[in-house]
């Protein structure tokens, strides 16, 4: 005889849904429901009823307001609330060139995440060196730092690999700087 050992996952050990939250976030958040459903085994009726736990009182007045079939299926629920709370307002074209860098990322993180909303908008800059050069551009004008905006604008950059090597050497030039500043006296 074989058991299925299916541990106690305790719901509460995740924070309620906030709707108000980023769009990441809220992803981050669904991401981590779903995780905890699959280790807990639950049944789709229990992932429902845990589901509806931890949403907000507006997002339990939106989700009574659906159909019912769609109330009681998860994988009909999953898919309304995914399309509600988890899928950006803007078109990924749009979100693409309105893309900012945030004051808190490197440069290099920013470059991969606007190559990944690129990805997505349909822009061909992996195989199409026209549309490479444009990608390019858009990100040095997004740069923070006017100083390596200077720098790039300068290179002549031929792929990926180029602009990744440059902003990888940047960061390491910068972490440098980190640790010949002396920790602070207490």
């Amino acid at each position: 005889m074989v058991f299925t050992y299916k541990p106690y996952v305790n719901a509460s050990a995740l924070e309620d849904f906030n709707e108000k939250a980023s769009l990441s976030t809220r992803i981050r958040w669904l991401e981590k429901f779903q995780s905890m459903a699959v280790q807990g085994g639950w049944s789709d009726k229990m992932r429902i009823y845990e589901m509806k736990l931890k949403l907000p009182s507006s997002a339990r007045d939106w989700r009574y307001n659906l159909d019912e079939e769609v109330r009681h299926s998860w994988k009909r629920f999953l898919k309304a609330f995914k399309e509600k709370y988890c899928k950006a307002k803007t078109s990924d074209s749009e979100r693409y060139y309105s893309m900012t860098q945030k004051k808190t990322e490197a440069p290099l993180e920013f470059f991969y995440r606007l190559n990944r909303v690129a990805d997505k908008a349909g822009i061909n800059f992996r195989k199409s060196s026209k549309e490479r050069e444009r990608h390019f551009k858009v990100f040095m004008k997004k740069l923070l730092d006017s100083s390596l905006r200077s720098t790039l604008q300068g290179q002549h950059l031929h792929s990926l690999e180029d602009l990744e090597c440059v902003l990888k050497q940047y960061e390491e030039m910068h972490q440098d700087d980190d640790y010949e500043t002396p920790p602070p006296r207490r």
